[in-house]
Parts: C-alpha cells; structure tokens; sequence
C-alpha cells in the first residue's frame, strides 16, 4: 500500500492552488484557502509577521488567501479611504474635468491636515486633485473630489458605501472622503483586499494607485506644485524599494503605527497585500528611528509568499 501511494501522490496537482478542473477545485476548498471568504491559508494559521497586528497576502487571479492573520480586525481606514476616493473618481469621473475649489469645502479640513495648500476658487483637473490626494496624500484635494463628484460630502459618503457593498465589504461604514479621524468610520484588512481586488479592474485606478511624482504646472508652464511620494516602497531612492509593487498607499493611526495597502506582481502573479498596526522600531535612546514600520513587514510578506508559490 505504502508503494502503491508512492506511485500515485506525484500525479495530483499542489492543493489549493485555484485551478479550474473540479478535482482541483475540490482540493481547493479541503485546504480552506480557496476565496477571499477563507478562514484559513495556504501559508497557515501561525504569525509570521511579528511586528503587525493583521495581515493579508491574497492572489487576486485564482481568487486564493496565501496567507491571513486577524483579517477581520475592526481598524481605522485612515488614509486607506483614500482608495475607496480614487475609486470612485476613476469609474465615475473624467480627468479632464474643471474644479473650482469652494472654501467651504477646504474649510472642513484641520490646519494641521496633510494637505496641497488649495486655495477658495481655485482652478484645478479632476486629474490634479486625484494625484495631489494619492501622491501627496492631500487630504483637502480629497474633499473637493468628493464635492465635485457629488455635490456634498455626505453624498459622497453615500456612494462611498455603495461602492463598498458592491465590493462585498461586510464591514465597512465611510463617513468621508479622506479618512482623517470621525465617528463610525471603520472597516477591515479583509474588506480593504476586496476593495483594491474591484479597483484593480480600472487601468485609471492602477496608473494614480501607482504614482510616485506629478506635476502642477501653471498657464505659463512653470511648475505649480511638484509632488514626490513618501511611500518608501514605492520610492526608487528608498532602501524599502520593492519593484515588486505596482501600487501603494499608506496610513498611519494616531499611536504612531503605519499600515501600507499594496497591489504587487511577480511573473503572472498578482497579490494584495495588506500590513496593519506595524510599529516603528527605534535605537536605545527611545527616540532615534531605527526602522520604520510595515514596510520591512510588507517586504518579508512578498518574500514568504511570493518565493516557490505557483498558481
């Protein structure tokens, strides 16, 4: 019997690698990773990444979890409302499209907000805000995006949501556009990976999703605003470069962890990967930064995940 099974294994396919025969589909299902609904992971149920408080790693094309922990923590979206925002726009929107700023809009955003500086009646491209919004992480270009798709921030919100559930988030409850702090604003790792999985569809969403610099320029052709991102995986300079990752955005809560939200590609595989609540790291005297967080994490997800795994 022992031999017969030896002869036999190397003729069935790896489990749970989202094929489309029913055989494998079957073993699929067996190993529990099969959708982003799944409880469990190719990779398994232990920690893996230390230093985070939930994590994803998800193949988008066979629809399989590679690797979870805590998916389903309540979080702060923070700036991964910004993904929702850029969505939207990009479904619904033109990026040719003239926007007036209206100081009642700009006016909703604190001082201390990360912001492009807009000033009331400003003339701007749909196109300038959403680069401003992902590139610079401008908060007020995100709530007169929301004001020009429509018509008010609560109505945006509305849409918010409906794209949300459209993405089957289960979760999920935005209240504005931008993610900067608000009652009943939350959602999940899990229903961020459905969210990216849906934009991902739209070449507009991955383009901005994945840009590192923009431009303003005036009507004389001088330069605006010059925006270059922070995100360190995406930055080329960055010793946290990846060129593994085609799009990012960050968020950081206000105890000072960073969560980083990122599409990714090796060969024909592509992956979302969420890192959540990942704290800096810092030298002896407690205020030096030593390492900062979620972006070694993230790298160490793609290594685990990424090396040997084939669909």
């Amino acid at each position: 019997m022992i031999l017969c099974l030896l002869l036999v294994l190397p003729f069935f396919p790896q489990a749970a690698l989202g094929a489309e025969t029913g055989q494998d589909a079957d073993m699929s299902a067996t190993n529990g990773s099969h959708t982003i609904e799944a409880q469990s992971s190719l990779l398994g149920s232990k920690q893996l990444i230390e230093n985070a408080e939930s994590v994803i790693l998800y193949d988008i094309a066979s629809d399989t979890m590679i690797y979870s922990w805590n998916p389903d923590q309540q979080i702060n979206p923070g700036s991964f409302t910004k993904i929702m925002t850029l969505w939207i726009a990009a479904e619904e929107g033109n990026l040719s499209d003239v926007v007036e700023v209206r100081s009642e809009v700009i006016a909703t955003i604190s001082k201390d907000a990360v912001s492009m500086d807009l000033k009331p009646s400003e003339i701007l491209t749909l196109e300038d805000l959403l680069y401003g919004m992902m590139v610079g992480s401008a908060n007020d270009a995100a709530a007169v995006i929301a004001d020009h798709m429509a018509g008010s921030q609560a109505a945006f919100a509305d849409k918010m949501n409906q794209y949300a559930q459209k993405a089957g988030c289960t979760h999920t409850n935005f209240v504005n556009a931008h993610g900067l702090q608000a009652e009943n604003q939350y959602t999940t790792p899990r229903d961020v990976t459905r969210i990216i999985a849906a934009a991902a569809q739209n070449e507009t969403f991955r383009e901005i999703f994945g840009a590192v610099y923009y431009r303003m320029d005036d009507e004389q052709g001088n330069a605006k605003r010059v925006m270059n991102t922070s995100n360190n995986l995406l930055d080329a300079e960055s010793v946290y470069y990846d060129s593994r990752i085609t799009g990012s955005r960050t968020s950081a809560s206000s105890d000072g962890k960073r969560s980083v939200a990122s599409l990714a590609k090796e060969g024909n595989l592509e992956v979302i990967s969420i890192i959540t609540g990942s704290a800096n790291k810092y030298e002896a005297d407690g205020y030096t930064e030593r390492t900062p967080g979620a972006y070694p994490e993230t790298k160490q997800l793609l290594d685990l995940g990424l090396t040997g795994y084939k669909r």
